[in-house]
This record gives C-alpha cells, structure tokens and sequence, in this order.
C-alpha cells in the first residue's frame, strides 16, 4: 500500500500508528488534468471534484481497491473507459454529476 500523500492533495490520515492509512484524500478544485498516479491504495474517501480530467481509465483508479466513496463531480470528463471501477471491489457511491457523459 502506498503511503505517500499527492503534491496535489491534502491527505488526512486513520488508524494506528504503526498502521498508518490515509482514509480521505482531498484533491478538489486543483485544476488537473490526470488524476494523480501517487492516491493511497488504501484511501477509503477520495474528492477529485472540479477538475479538469476529460477521461477517467482503469489506469487512473484501478489499484484504489479499498476506496468506498469517489467523487467525480463537476471534472469536465467526457469518457469512462470500459471496465474502469472493476476493480474497486469495495465503491459504494459514485458522483459525476455535472461532467459531459453520454449514454
């Protein structure tokens, strides 16, 4: 599990001291265009509104197999690839409201 916290992002942690994890990750409103490849494994809530990612992959979030909760909101994406939330076996919520998608 990656234990680093984003340049882009405010990382709060949970846990023991021995057993450090980062549960949320805030990296809203930061103007990116790719979703940053250093996001904890282990982040549980992850904010990625208002930015700029036009597509979303399994590239971009697949390794996040323990996060519940992403929100998407407002990112100007056009696209999500095939197959891209597999495996995050644990989501639970999803929010893309307000992007450009298309059925």
């Amino acid at each position: 599990c990656l234990l680093t916290c984003p340049r882009e992002c405010a990382c709060f942690n949970g846990g023991s001291v021995i057993d450090k994890t980062f549960t949320n990750i805030n990296c809203q409103g930061r103007n990116l265009e790719y979703v940053p490849s250093e996001i904890p494994s282990r982040a549980v809530v992850l904010f990625l509104d208002g930015n700029k990612f036009n597509h979303i992959s399994k590239h971009d979030v697949g390794h996040l197999r323990e996060t519940e909760i992403i929100y998407l909101n407002n990112s100007g994406i056009q696209l999500i690839e095939d197959g891209t939330f597999d495996d995050i076996s644990a989501l639970k919520i999803l929010f893309l409201n307000d992007n450009f998608l298309t059925t």
